[in-house]
């Protein structure tokens, strides 16, 4: 996390994809901060939002930039979503539109998902953080001793 404001930055180390869940969870509970994909991130992506789900209904196939999709209608607690996964071997989500009916503005957001490589290598210096230079080390991410 970067405060660019303050020119201040914290960070966490993740050992397990479960970590990464602890964190999206930590992000949105203790400081509010969503992500219009996120739920599509954890390790679990149903069970992290089942909790949330007031009903699912299976539109149809669409098509997609050219290709085959089932069109899926999710209504929540706090948005409505549809979701476009590809049609065939390797069902992938290809789409997905939410939109925050509990907030005044409503917000919605669009996100299209392509060129899948499952399994692919990824190189672990992708996602190591560098801090710009100048910036100062902060506790920006108050932790628990649990957290730690």
């Amino acid at each position: 996390m970067l405060d660019v404001g303050k020119n201040s930055y914290d960070s966490v180390t993740l050992k397990k994809a479960t970590d990464l869940d602890k964190l999206f969870d930590i992000l949105r509970d203790r400081y509010q901060l969503g992500f219009p994909v996120v739920d599509l991130l954890y390790s679990n992506p149903y069970a992290s939002y089942a909790g949330y789900i007031l009903s699912v209904a299976y539109v149809g196939k669409r098509s997609i930039n050219g290709v085959s999709a089932h069109q899926i209608s999710i209504e929540s607690t706090d948005a409505d979503w549809q979701i476009w996964i590809k049609d065939g071997d390797a069902p992938v989500p290809m789409r997905l539109a939410v939109s925050y009916v509990t907030q005044a503005e409503k917000p919605g957001y669009i996100t299209e998902l392509s060129d899948w490589q499952i399994n692919a290598g990824v190189n672990r210096d992708r996602f190591t953080f560098n801090a710009p230079g100048g910036a100062m080390k902060a506790e920006l991410l108050k932790r628990t001793a649990a957290e730690k």
